[in-house]
């Protein structure tokens, strides 16, 4: 989460740059008995007890992109095959 504050901070600043893509988990408000929730719930707990991370909810991360600025906050793709991001 830090990087994502990082980039987006210094989005105003970047000449030439029309869109940030960030790949990340974004986990539902509540849960729910798709595969997808199911998934993206174990990988967050999976990476809470591991990394020591904050959950990543859709609103909060539509909340932390707008205070920066940005315009539109947009879920463009979401796949329960991938499984990892490499920064």
């Amino acid at each position: 989460m830090n990087a994502l504050k990082q980039i987006i901070s210094e989005y105003p600043s970047i000449k030439g740059i029309n869109w940030v893509t960030v790949l990340d988990y974004i986990i539902l408000e509540a849960p729910n008995p798709s595969n997808m929730s199911k998934h993206s719930y174990a990988i967050d707990n999976l990476m809470l007890f591991i990394h020591y991370g904050k959950e990543k909810t859709e609103n909060k991360f539509q909340k932390l992109c707008m205070s920066y600025g940005f315009s539109k906050f947009h879920i463009a793709w979401s796949d329960i095959s991938t499984m990892s991001c490499q920064e």
